[in-house]
């Protein structure tokens, strides 16, 4: 029932969502449960939803069943099945999935992803020098940093070769291997600021110090290409620890020459990489490989793979700094456009920087919504007093000159200047007395942002009313989904005693058909006469031995010209002997396209079928039986009152007969 409940709620929320605004809505009251009231936007919502699933629904019937649901939620409701701790923790769950759309700029998302895409239709080739500087440095230790940039941008410029200078001052770990080269690569792989640099130059132009959280970096654009797509591969590896000899380089290089051989004698690729490949993870799967692209994988085996022609292709042996490889081709696939990468892109910015410029569009735009407006009196007081409490080691901020009243306020929300002191009291080890306005400013900014967030999310049923309708449904289809489990669904697997109680009562519908014991005696060979053989069957059918006597009679050429087949066979299986199996003894029959004789040597009447056997197709109609009396129940238990006249309406506009 978990997996029921978990793929019926995913088709209600993919449902749900995919449902269109109706523009204005119809608050008018169509029908009164007990004292429950239902408008007319409800039913037409869900009516106009089970239209695109279902041409031309009965509009009659479809309210019925409309009634029939709103009676089930009703008693949920009346129940509290709605206040039970799991029920309302998964409804919340639901609520936040469908408010996330409401609760980010989707506009400025949208634009980040079109910018994302249009950078991801190209492939760059760059070379950079890191200069280590974190982001809250000292003033100081930042203006030597940056100066430290311009001197080795100047260097470059002068003549040095890049790569030399690279080795020498980079504080890039990597640069040991790749002497500042970072190869290919493509959007959302790389930070921001680096990002948007890079994406903006020429190739051979050489950037000013780029300020990312990891410092300052001088960066070359080596070449620009349009993007190569994806490609998946599989490889059989032969590694070599970090820090190898040429020796041990030289070992692992003639053991992947001897592979390549085996693969052009016409060994299995897969099968050896199986056995043979040092890469685990991928030897258990024949060596594919998930699908890459560019600066997604070391560039010696990316320019190795693009490189083979077609599916089905095999390298030559390739060396890595992980070791040696033999590539397979099994795909390749171009970029494609935005809306089939948009899946894509969606879920690469939820996890990237980029994700925040739409969060803030968001925040600014409700910063506007809601008059948000900032203490900077106070502010000042803090930065003050925080540089003071740190530089004296105290742990709490002085109360009696702290200002009174707000840090920030807006409609529906403030943080104190109280608040603030408890907030930087409980965190000051993330202030260093550095830059405590950038720190102060950014905690501040966080907070304003998430209540402003909670302020939206709190004010989203009644600014949207899609989104009003939309989780009303979610909630009202869970509680359909809890009270049929319970006084439906679940009966015939907890009250078996019930079930098996409903199956006698019901007996007379679960009767096998009449059934005989019969012997079907066929002839194989064509223009052989049946009626010699009615006789004999007639004679020696049921006679221990019988069989036995007639075969040998059909025998010729040491081979038998006569088929035998026994069973029981019920009524209504066979079209060809139904009419002979109520009574015993011989008919001539067509059995296979053979001349036949059936001998019927016992008949059977109608019985009940074994509960057992007919468990499942009893349990649906104990189902359909426990269905029809609780809505009866429902009835009799809730009052309703309809509206006729504007049902009427309805149905006519809904129909579209008007």
């Amino acid at each position: 029932m978990l997996m029921l409940r978990t793929i019926i709620l995913s088709i209600l929320y993919v449902f749900i969502c995919l449902s269109a605004a109706t523009g204005q809505t119809d608050e008018r009251i169509l029908i009164r449960v007990n004292e429950t009231e239902v408008n007319a936007e409800e039913f037409i919502r869900l009516y106009t939803k089970n239209r695109n699933i279902e041409e031309n629904p009965d509009f009659n019937e479809y309210f019925n069943q409309f009634l029939v649901f709103r009676l089930k939620v009703e008693q949920a409701m009346d129940e509290g099945l709605d206040t039970v701790g799991s029920f309302k923790q998964e409804f919340e769950g639901y609520r936040a999935q469908l408010a996330r759309n409401y609760l980010t700029d989707n506009e400025a998302r949208e634009a980040v992803m079109r910018k994302a895409w249009e950078r991801l239709r190209q492939e760059l080739n760059a070379w950079h020098i890191l200069v280590n500087c974190r982001p809250e440095a000292h003033p100081d230790d930042t203006l030597i940093a940056h100066r430290k940039a311009l001197e080795i941008k100047a260097r470059i410029i002068q003549g040095e070769p890049f790569e030399q200078i690279a080795r020498a001052v980079s504080d890039d770990p990597s640069v040991a291997s790749n002497g500042g080269n970072l190869g290919w690569f493509t959007a959302l792989q790389m930070i921001q600021q680096f990002e948007d640099i890079v994406y903006s130059m020429k190739p051979g132009e050489l950037s000013d110090p780029v300020r990312t959280p990891f410092g300052y970096h001088i960066i070359k654009l080596e070449g620009v290409r349009p993007s190569r797509g994806m490609i998946r591969v599989a490889h059989i590896m032969k590694a070599v620890p970090p820090g190898s000899g040429e020796e041990t380089w030289k070992t692992a290089g003639d053991e992947i020459v001897r592979i390549r051989k085996l693969i052009s004698g016409g060994e299995s690729f897969e099968d050896i990489a199986s056995k043979e490949s040092d890469h685990r993870e991928s030897a258990s799967k024949g060596g594919e490989l998930d699908w890459f692209g560019a600066g997604d994988i070391v560039q010696e085996f990316s320019d190795a793979a693009f490189a083979l022609q077609k599916d089905g292709d095999i390298s030559e042996p390739v060396r890595t700094p992980y070791g040696w490889h033999i590539i397979k081709r099994l795909e390749r696939k171009p970029l494609g456009s935005f809306e089939e990468n948009r899946v894509l892109l969606e879920a690469r910015l939820s996890e990237s920087h980029m994700n925040s410029i739409a969060r803030q569009s968001m925040v600014d735009k409700l910063k506007k919504e809601y008059g948000f407006s900032m203490n900077h009196t106070s502010m000042e007081w803090f930065i003050t007093n925080i540089d003071s409490m740190i530089s004296s080691g105290r742990t709490r901020l002085d109360r009696t000159t702290m200002p009174s009243g707000n840090i920030f306020e807006f409609d529906g929300g403030r943080m104190t200047c109280r608040s603030l002191a408890d907030l930087i009291e409980q965190n000051i080890k993330t202030f260093d007395g550095v830059n405590t306005r950038i720190q102060l400013m950014r905690a501040v900014e966080e907070n304003a942002a998430e209540m402003l967030i909670r302020k939206e999310d709190s004010m989203l049923e009644e600014k949207y009313p899609d989104f009003r309708y939309l989780v009303k449904e979610f909630h009202d289809g869970m509680l359909l989904f809890e009270i049929n489990s319970r006084e439906v669904w679940n009966k015939p697997y907890v009250d078996t005693a019930g079930l098996y109680k409903f199956y006698l009562e019901k007996q007379d519908s679960y009767m096998s058909n009449p059934s005989a014991d019969a012997k079907i005696y066929s002839i194989r060979k064509s223009g052989v006469k049946v009626k010699p053989l009615t006789k004999m069957v007639s004679k020696f059918g049921s006679r221990e031995g019988g069989d036995k006597k007639i075969l040998d009679r059909y025998i010729a050429g040491g081979d038998t010209n006569l088929v035998i087949t026994t069973g029981k066979w019920q009524v209504g299986d066979h079209p060809e002997i139904d009419r002979h199996l109520r009574k015993r003894g011989t008919s001539n029959i067509q059995w296979n396209g053979m001349e036949s004789v059936l001998l019927v040597e016992r008949t059977w009447p109608s019985e009940p079928i074994p509960f057992e056997e007919v468990r499942m197709d009893v349990a649906m109609a104990y189902q359909n039986h426990l269905e029809e009396n609780w809505i009866a129940q429902l009835k009799k238990r809730y009052p309703v009152w309809v509206n006729d006249t504007l049902l009427e309406e309805l149905r006519l506009k809904l129909d579209g007969k008007r």
